[in-house]
């Protein structure tokens, strides 16, 4: 949760942390912006694998979805997105992996489309590494679906 807080303090938008769950994402932590105008996922919601910037760094993992997307995400240990899960929502998302180098899981930050801010990427791909960290663990490795 502290990286979490600290993610929403640097940029006053949602953060939360998403694992796989079967064939969804489950919402296991999350710290709502500060903002009136936002998205409203809940700790414990489960959302779907095919929409949203979180599902597209889960899929990058498991061999699934665009390939060079997931190659893109691989090189750059994060992606921003305008439109993914919603047409009026943005995110920027970061592989969170464990000792083994499996991923664990993914930090997100979403925000209203218009307030995306690219720049937030390097903040977010902190966010990642440092949960990683915390984790024990070390840069995400591709593994099995």
């Amino acid at each position: 949760m502290p990286v979490l807080q600290e993610l929403v303090a640097a940029t006053r938008e949602s953060a939360a942390f998403h694992v796989r769950q079967g064939a969804q994402r489950l919402c296991l932590y999350r710290v709502d912006s500060p903002q009136s105008v936002r998205d409203h996922i809940r700790v414990g919601e489960l959302l779907p694998l095919d929409r949203g910037t979180g599902r597209r760094v889960l899929q990058a993992y498991c061999h699934k979805g665009d390939e060079a997307l997931g190659q893109q995400i691989h090189r750059q240990e994060v992606i921003a997105l305008a439109g993914d899960l919603d047409p009026q929502l943005a995110g920027i998302a970061a592989p969170v992996s464990g000792p083994s180098g499996q991923l664990a899981g993914v930090t997100t930050l979403t925000m209203p489309r218009e307030r995306l801010d690219s720049a937030w990427a390097e903040t977010v791909r902190n966010s990642g590494r440092t949960l990683t960290r915390y984790l024990g663990g070390i840069k995400p490795v591709q593994a099995d679906g």
